[in-house]
């Protein structure tokens, strides 16, 4: 009785037909090894021994099986890699194929076939069994790789690396392991610095004199404060000056301002407020309370008369 055997792996098939003896040629009962061409296994039903005289030696029955099929998982940190990650595959320490990631079951696989060797071909078409495989995959933040040896069937080779999450600031930013960095530094200052001086209101406004005006307001102690700004208007709401960085950090609570150019008997108002500057964009907290203030305009001598001990009438000029 003839039987027939069909094995089935990967993307070959091979019909194995049987009845008689496993010595000399024989693969097993009724097939002979041999190559026919260059596209593969070949067999032929033999009937005794002496049908396979003259045939090329394959491999050992076994060896018959189409591919070592590897599979497994590629993470970075526990994590998964983004779909279309390649994973390379050498063969006795030479470059042999490659293939990509997926997602699958919540999970990134990779799978592919590395075929056998066929021995009486002068070319290299695949492994033998015991071969050294090796799987590598890189990403940006590292490289992994795992080994084993060449087989037939499948074996599950899960492959990973690990790598150190870099937040020099914690803006929600990529942390250069395929994560983000947390997020506490994102966003404005929530604390709102108060004014000290000069602080009138608009219908009292504080009186300055000289062309330098020493401004100060209280620290803030927000966690996303980074320094102050301070902006002045004029009685037309027109910015006039601004300063958008006082240096020194939120210790600094006061700044001196040249004023020399500012119209002596207008009212101007001022305000500040903190600046978040350590993430992108920078955020700015509310502006304080408006200080208004005016500077003391110049004497006019307006009817003055001056007289000197005698009663004599002296020129206001002089």
């Amino acid at each position: 009785m003839v039987a027939v055997l069909a094995i089935f792996f990967g993307v070959f098939q091979i019909d194995v037909v049987a009845s008689c003896g496993t010595s000399m040629g024989c693969v097993s009962e009724g097939v002979c090894r041999t190559v026919p061409g260059s596209i593969g296994f070949g067999c032929r039903a033999c009937s005794s021994d002496a049908d396979c005289f003259g045939l090329v030696e394959l491999p050992p029955y076994n060896d018959l099986f189409p591919s070592h099929f590897a599979y497994g998982t590629v993470k970075v940190n526990g994590l998964n890699v983004p779909d279309g990650t390649r994973v390379y595959v050498s063969l006795c320490g030479s470059a042999f194929s490659s293939t990509t990631t997926i997602t699958s079951g919540g999970e990134s696989w990779y799978g592919i076939n590395i075929p056998s060797n066929i021995r009486c071909t002068t070319q290299r078409e695949g492994g033998e069994v015991g071969d050294p495989l090796t799987f590598t995959f890189c990403t940006a933040a590292c490289c992994g790789s795992a080994s084993t040896t060449w087989k037939n069937g499948g074996e599950q080779t899960n492959l990973s690396c690990s790598c150190t999450p870099s937040c020099p600031t914690n803006c929600g930013q990529d942390d250069g392991c395929g994560g983000t960095c947390p997020t506490g530094d994102l966003g404005a200052p929530s604390e709102v610095p108060t004014i000290v001086y000069p602080n009138g209101d608009i219908s009292n406004p504080t009186s300055i004199s000289g062309t330098s005006l020493n401004m100060q307001w209280n620290r803030v102690f927000s966690s996303k404060a980074d320094y102050y700004a301070i902006w002045v208007w004029n009685s037309s709401n027109t910015r006039v000056k601004n300063i958008d960085w006082i240096q020194g950090g939120l210790a600094t609570t006061s700044y001196t301002m040249d004023v020399s150019d500012l119209d002596r008997g207008d009212i101007y108002h001022w305000a500040v407020r903190s600046v978040n500057n350590t993430c992108s964009p920078i955020t700015n907290s509310s502006w304080s309370t408006n200080g208004y203030f005016r500077f003391n305009a110049p004497p006019t001598f307006v009817g003055l008369v001056i007289k000197n001990t005698a009663g004599t009438v002296i020129a206001a000029e002089n």
